[in-house]
Formats: structure tokens, C-alpha cells, sequence
């Protein structure tokens, strides 16, 4: 007779990751980024800004062109040029291109910052791999640049599928999620990992992040999603499942 065993029989998950600020750090460099900008922006205008309004300011155009055109390689160097544009333009001051063109150069160190994996992620990503889940990147970007971070990292190999889209993450995380196996989304951002998985009943684990440009206006029911502080977490959120 045949013994069923139900704590041998595991799960086989479509793991869906995003990647910056969930494999890497990502966002210190945008926001050291943001403070020498307007380190510049302020020199150039002879005056004290208030920082935190001007930083809010410089989102909203990154996130108004992000809504019109998607996301493109220079977006973030490009919100900052016109946000001195506005800021020179709203305080009486002619906009200097010479100035517009360092505040460009200065924002587009972020394509140099070094983007090291942290400790413990290929290591448990391999361990997934081997546990015979499907593993999948989707991120938001530029598909060259964001590419690039996975083989500097020698981690390319280690997913079944990558995707690089240019604008919400929600159709091709429900395209993800509909493969018969069950489905969760892994990233930091509230805004575009974590909202659209709930909306769409997808599983969810929120690698937790204070950073304002991943918050969301719209509430979102956390109470069913996994709030985690490294994707090492994941085997043993998974073995819950089993």
C-alpha cells in the first residue's frame, strides 16, 4: 500500500523578482545623486531651497514622463534638468545651459554606481533553482542597463525568464502568475511589486523599504502580504506552504 506523505510533497512556485533594492542597493545612490544636484541647482541659484520639496518636485516629473513615454535610459538625469529648468524659471533666473548640462552629468553617476549583489541572494537563489522553482526577473527600465547589473553579478543564469518593461509591471506579472503553478512577487517597491500582485491575488513578499520613491498613495491590505528584510527569508516562507 502506498503511504502518502504530505510533508515531503513541496510546492513548486513561479517566483517573481524584482531587482534593485531587493538584489542590490539602488536607491542610495539615486538619492546621493539628488543632494549633489542640488548642491548645484542652489549655487547656480543664489539661494537656499527647501530640499525636500524640490526632491518631491523632481519625482513628479520623473513620474509624469514615467506615465507618458515609460521608462528610458536617461529619465532620471533628464527630471533633474527640468526640474532646474522650473526651479531657475518659478525664482525670476534665466536657465544657463552650462549648469542644466553639469546637474545632467551629476545625476548620471547612478549608471557608474557599482550595484554589488548583497551576501546571501545568489546563494539562495541557487537553492530555489535547485528546489526545481521557476524563477523570473521583472523589472522597470531600461532593458540594456538593468541587464547588465544581472551578468556583472554572474546571476543571469539563474532565472528561467527576464523581463525588462518600460512601463507598470501588472500585465506581465499576471502573464507570470497564470502558468499553473502558484505565483509570488518579491521586491521593495509598494508602488509597482507589491500592489499590483495584490490587486491581482497574487502571493506577495515586500523586501521592506522606506524610500519614498517605492511608496504608494493608494492603501494596500498588508495584512496578506510577507514583509521580509532579505530574499534569504524566502525557503522558509515557502516551506509554510507545503
Amino acid at each position: 500500500m502506498t503511504v502518502f506523505v504530505p510533508s515531503l510533497i513541496r510546492r513548486l512556485w513561479d517566483l517573481i523578482f524584482d531587482m534593485d533594492d531587493t538584489f542590490w542597493a539602488c536607491n542610495i545612490f539615486y538619492r546621493q545623486a539628488d543632494h549633489n544636484c542640488l548642491v548645484i541647482i542652489q549655487e547656480a541659484l543664489g539661494m537656499p531651497l527647501d530640499i525636500q520639496r524640490c526632491i518631491v518636485h523632481a519625482r513628479q516629473v520623473q513620474r509624469a514622463t514615467l506615465r507618458r513615454w515609460g521608462f528610458d535610459l536617461n529619465i532620471f538625469e533628464n527630471a533633474w534638468v527640468e526640474t532646474y529648468y522650473q526651479l531657475a524659471q518659478r525664482h525670476g533666473r534665466r536657465p544657463d545651459p552650462a549648469v542644466a548640462q553639469l546637474v545632467y552629468t551629476t545625476a548620471s553617476a547612478v549608471k557608474d554606481a557599482p550595484y554589488v549583489v548583497y551576501d546571501g541572494v545568489i546563494d539562495t537563489l541557487t537553492d530555489l533553482r535547485q528546489r526545481r522553482h521557476r524563477l523570473h526577473v521583472l523589472s522597470l527600465g531600461d532593458e540594456t542597463f538593468q541587464l547588465s547589473k544581472l551578468e556583472r553579478n554572474g546571476m543571469t543564469e539563474l532565472f528561467n525568464t527576464r523581463h525588462i518593461i518600460q512601463r507598470s509591471k501588472g500585465l506581465k506579472m499576471r502573464l507570470l502568475g497564470s502558468d499553473g503553478q502558484p505565483a509570488m512577487m518579491i521586491g521593495d517597491s509598494l508602488h509597482s511589486d507589491i500592489a499590483p500582485a495584490v490587486k491581482l491575488g497574487l502571493e506577495a513578499a515586500w523586501v521592506h523599504s522606506t524610500d519614498p520613491w517605492g511608496q504608494t498613495d493608494k492603501p494596500i491590505d498588508l495584512s496578506r502580504v510577507h514583509v521580509i528584510r532579505h530574499v534569504r527569508e524566502l525557503p522558509a516562507i515557502l516551506a509554510h506552504y507545503d
